[in-house]
């Protein structure tokens, strides 16, 4: 189950900022660095795991609207209301992948 639609890729932290804040950090600084890359791969990973027909992906379509650090109950109700949808939505082609 992801979070992020098929299309969505993680773009590069701003580099300056990093090492500003994290420059006494190294092994931080560079795992933040290098964090879209491995983010990345491991889309890539589930996308042709997925098309190999290994794994069952459950995504949203479009991009969920919402920051990772949402407090407003009204909208993280909103999204989670979706993920249900989604879920059920794909409920019988989960029961199918599952009986191959």
């Amino acid at each position: 189950i992801l979070t992020q639609p098929a299309d969505y890729r993680k773009q590069p932290m701003n580099p300056g900022l990093i090492r500003l804040r994290y420059g006494r950090h190294p092994k931080l600084r560079d795992a933040l660095l290098r964090r879209h890359e491995a983010y990345n791969a491991q889309c890539e990973d589930v996308a042709r795991l997925e098309a190999e027909g290994k794994v069952f992906v459950i995504r949203p379509e479009s991009a969920l609207g919402i920051g990772r650090m949402e407090r407003d109950p009204a909208r993280l109700q909103a999204v989670y209301d979706r993920g249900a949808q989604d879920g059920r939505r794909t409920l019988e082609a989960v029961r199918a992948y599952l009986t191959e």
